[in-house]
């Protein structure tokens, strides 16, 4: 298997040095996760409001953070590709509008990558959710973290750890 890193579309923006990259690349090449679609995304407005690389460890409560709710696909079974997913956004007990461009979805592995991007570059985020027809995901184990945050600046989390077969 062979990987080009130094003409890679999908390598991560960011601090990370020029050598950090590669060697990110030659780990994950290594492994054989060759197909991931990994590309890190600068975090509009504050990167500490709601980012990959400090993701909260859990949302506020249930009723002072929105949720995150997966409606499809049906966690806790081997799932196949291509697959549709549907995500609902709950706003907090309160008032404070679910800001959809604060959306983060955080591929956890040996490093947190920031996939956000390479969702929302194919389909729209709206404050109520987001759907993905025929999402084509590669075969593995593996676990994400999203984040949504309301008007008020509170964080919700949703973590999905799954296996494409």
């Amino acid at each position: 298997m062979n990987v080009d890193l130094e003409n890679s579309t999908t390598k991560p923006e960011g601090p990370a040095s020029d050598r950090t990259v590669k060697v990110f690349w030659a780990v994950l090449a290594s492994l054989g996760v060759t197909a991931l679609p990994l590309r890190a995304a600068a975090v509009a407005g504050d990167p500490d409001r709601t980012g990959c690389h400090s993701i909260p460890t859990t949302s506020v409560t249930a009723t002072d953070a929105p949720q995150i709710n997966i409606l499809a696909p049906t966690l806790g079974r081997p799932l196949e590709s291509p697959l549709d997913i549907e995500l609902q956004f709950v706003r907090a007990t309160t008032d404070a509008a679910v800001e959809a461009d604060t959306f983060r979805v955080c591929y956890v592995g040996f490093l947190t990558v920031d996939i956000t991007k390479r969702i929302t570059d194919r389909v729209t985020v709206s404050p109520n959710g987001v759907h993905v027809s025929r999402a084509q995901l590669p075969h593995g184990h593996h676990h994400l973290v999203m984040l949504i945050s309301d008007r008020d600046g509170r964080i919700g989390r949703r973590d999905a750890t799954f296996d494409i077969k």
